[in-house]
């Protein structure tokens, strides 16, 4: 299947385990050049907005058809690439001319052409021709997507986008290639909407590639992790369960499943996800990190310690060394656990839990009141709402007696729901 070829690196955005491209950006060149040369010879070429308006008339009547995009593989200097996109331009309107087509220019020097009936052979025979047609006489290369109406529940208007993301999707073979637009090309199409943050527009993306390719593993996964980012746990975790049907061995999934599990407060079957997917030997970090999170959590210090460490070993991480910090602080390693947050700071200066906790450690060493209550600020600068980060500033505020302000953060820790109130009573009545 295409899907175990384009989607094999695995990778950590936002704590789940998702499958990207390779790194690679998905999408058509953005090299265009002025195409108004070409209306000398095509007086009636159409482009921009006007192409749609005309490619809506076209197609208003017709039950079925199929979408052609066409773009250059790469864009020589300014003279050879007109000469370029003059000679694409003569192939398609000769086809058209010959099979009642119509055609035009999308954006980014894309040729767009739309051909009567819905065939995906004769569509990719009609694709060949182009792509054979020009090597006759250029050294230059196209690639092309096909889509085609009727599919699916798609309207008429976005079979031309569908037809640009199998473009779009035939990017990743380099070059000279011919794509229909499938799940894989909605799936590239979600993962860019997911990069970007537009998660309703990613989750529709893998909603329709799922109708196409129910079984698509990579699919149900990342549909699963666009649910969890929105906080629709059940949701996320019945697609991470059906991709683990699908494939029992997808340890993307099984993770994944597991920080559903952990969010939601199931800490039992977290630790049992999290445990299958150790049991791979995939030498994950998120995998490594996720465990030792756990046991930290569950106050299982050892154990929490010795997942950490093979979790920085396997990437240095600012968390992982922040939670490694943590259990150093909790066995009472002040000095070790001041290198680890030194690092966690180092790898990322604005992790409030590793400022705040740094602070904390100084304290406990006995460090400079004035470098500690530094870290202690800056802390609370990045994380105001964070009831610990205020508690610990205030307490080192009242050892270097500035009650006012020592007593500001207590209240606003109180409030944040930390138990300080011996420190509030006596300060108010020192105050009074």
């Amino acid at each position: 299947m295409q899907e175990s070829i384009l989607y094999k690196e695995k990778t950590s955005t936002k704590e789940f385990l998702v499958s990207k491209s390779e790194n690679k950006v998905f999408e058509v060149p953005d090299d265009c050049i002025d195409t108004s040369f070409l209306n000398v010879k095509f007086p009636d070429l159409l482009s921009g907005d006007g192409i749609l308006l005309k490619w809506s008339e076209f197609t208003s009547c017709l039950e079925k058809f199929s979408v052609i995009s066409v773009h250059t593989d790469s864009m020589p200097d300014s003279e050879i690439c007109q000469q370029v996109l003059a000679d694409i331009a003569t192939i398609v309107n000769d086809i058209c001319a010959d099979r009642s087509g119509f055609w035009g220019l999308l954006e980014k020097n894309t040729f767009t052409l739309t051909i009567p009936d819905k065939n995906n052979a004769k569509a990719i025979k009609i694709a060949k021709k182009i792509r054979g047609d020009l090597s006759k006489i250029r050294p230059e290369t196209v690639s092309i997507g096909i889509a085609h109406y009727p599919e699916l529940s798609f309207e008429k208007d976005v079979i031309i986008n569908n037809s640009v993301k199998a473009l779009e999707h035939s990017y990743f073979f380099e070059g000279n290639s011919i794509v229909s637009f499938d799940a894989v090309s909605l799936n590239i199409s979600g993962d860019k909407f997911y990069l970007e943050g537009k998660i309703d527009l990613a989750i529709k993306e893998f909603e329709n590639a799922i109708k196409i390719s129910p079984n698509n593993v990579n699919v149900r996964n990342s549909l699963g992790i666009c649910y969890g980012i929105q906080n629709r746990a059940e949701d996320a975790l019945e697609e991470f369960e059906e991709a683990i049907n699908l494939d029992p061995n997808e340890v993307m999934a099984i993770h994944n499943a597991g920080l559903i599990c952990s969010m939601v407060g199931d800490s039992s079957n977290a630790l049992s996800y999290f445990l299958k997917a150790d049991s791979f030997e995939h030498n994950l970090y998120e995998v490594k990190f996720h465990l030792g999170k756990h046991y930290f959590e569950e106050n299982d210090i050892d154990k929490a310690a010795d997942y950490l460490n093979s979790a920085s070993q396997i990437k240095e991480s600012s968390l992982a060394y922040y939670y490694i910090a943590e259990c150093q602080f909790a066995k009472g390693s002040f000095k070790k656990a001041v290198k680890s947050c030194k690092k966690a700071v180092k790898l990322s200066p604005n992790n409030g839990q590793a400022l705040s906790l740094l602070s904390e450690l100084f304290f406990q060493i006995e460090e400079n009141i004035d470098i500690t209550i530094t870290f202690a600020r800056h802390s609370v600068a990045i994380e105001p709402d964070n009831g610990l980060f205020r508690k610990r500033l205030g307490k080192l505020l009242y050892v270097n007696k500035d009650n006012d302000e020592a007593l500001e953060e207590f209240e606003t820790a109180s409030s944040l729901g930390e138990d300080v109130s011996e420190y509030i009573d006596e300060l108010r009545l020192k105050s009074a």
